[in-house]
C-alpha cells in the first residue's frame, strides 16, 4: 500500500497534508466548474481545455446560443451575411467583438449533442 502522502496520478510525494488537501481542493474546483460548464453551455470540455476556456467564460455565457453562427462567421466578410445572421450580429455585436480574439478556439469547441450523435448506433426497422 502506498504511503499516505503519495500521489498515484503523478507518482510524487506531497510535502505535507496541507499541500495534498490544497491540491485536491483545486482539482475538485476545476472539475466542478467543468461539470457546470458542460451542463450550462453544452460544450464538450475536458480538464485540458480548462486553462483556455476559463478566461472566456464571461464571453461564452452571452454567445453560446449562437455557436453555429460563430462557426460560419468571418469578420472580414460581414457584408455577405443573410438577414437572420445580421439580426444575430446586431443583437450581440458587443459580445461577438469581444469573442473575435478567441474565435479560433470557440470554433474548435464541440457541442455535446454533436459528440453524442457520432456514438449513436444506427437502428434499421422493417
Amino acid at each position: 500500500m502506498p504511503p499516505a502522502l503519495y500521489c498515484v496520478k503523478t507518482g510524487e510525494k506531497y510535502e505535507s497534508k496541507e499541500q495534498m488537501l490544497s491540491l485536491r481542493r483545486e482539482n475538485d474546483n476545476k472539475k466542478q466548474k467543468i461539470r457546470y460548464w458542460r451542463k450550462k453551455y453544452n460544450y464538450d470540455i475536458t480538464l485540458e481545455d480548462y486553462d483556455q476556456f476559463q478566461p472566456i467564460t464571461n464571453i461564452i455565457r452571452y454567445i453560446y446560443q449562437h455557436h453555429d453562427f460563430l462557426i460560419k462567421f468571418d469578420p472580414d466578410k460581414t457584408e455577405k451575411l443573410n438577414k437572420e445572421d445580421v439580426e444575430i450580429y446586431a443583437k450581440n455585436h458587443k459580445f461577438i467583438k469581444k469573442a473575435l480574439p478567441h474565435l479560433d478556439y470557440i470554433k474548435s469547441l464541440k457541442r455535446l449533442n454533436q459528440v453524442e450523435k457520432k456514438n449513436e448506433p444506427i437502428v434499421i426497422t422493417f
